[in-house]
């Protein structure tokens, strides 16, 4: 079983960032009107289901800011709304686990300073999170050492990045 369209995965990116939304609302709050200002807005509502968003902004806030994302990993978006995606992601790194990426202790977890200082790593990461760019070249697996004291998880916080 897997991710069926790409509707169903848009519901699972916005699922998790909704987890985030407080901490993140300041930079995504309106932003289709920022969107449709930049050009950017010609696809815009295939990522939109009106008939279950009518009263709920976080979740307009959020599709906008899937879309967003898109764009961006495309190299679509303008300068304004790439530091949006950036500042974001900026955000998300510190709550995201990877792999040190080498073949001989790959299942070792990087520490966040030194993911965010590997200009590789990092650069990806900034542009490409949550996009279908960064699901082709990393895979995210879910690892087992849940704290049950921890009350903000979800399948994003509990993913290990290969």
């Amino acid at each position: 079983y897997g991710v069926g369209s790409f509707s169903e995965f848009n519901s699972w990116r916005k699922n998790q960032l909704l987890s985030f939304y407080e901490v993140i609302k300041g930079r995504i709050h309106e932003l289709g009107q920022q969107i449709g200002r930049g050009g950017l807005s010609k696809y815009r509502d295939y990522y939109f289901m009106p008939q279950f968003e009518v009263g709920q902004q976080e979740l307009i806030d959020i599709h906008h800011y899937t879309y967003l994302i898109d764009m961006c990993s495309m190299g679509k978006s303008s300068g304004p709304l790439t530091q949006i995606v950036h500042d974001v992601n900026s955000h998300l790194v510190n709550h995201i686990y990877f792999s040190t990426q080498n073949r001989n202790n790959y299942h070792k977890m990087m520490k966040t300073d030194q993911f965010a200082n590997t200009k590789r790593y990092m650069n990806a990461f900034q542009q490409n999170f949550l996009s279908v760019d960064w699901f082709a070249e990393y895979v995210g697996l879910g690892f087992s050492e849940i704290n049950p004291k921890e009350k903000d998880i979800n399948s994003l916080t509990q993913t290990v990045f290969y």
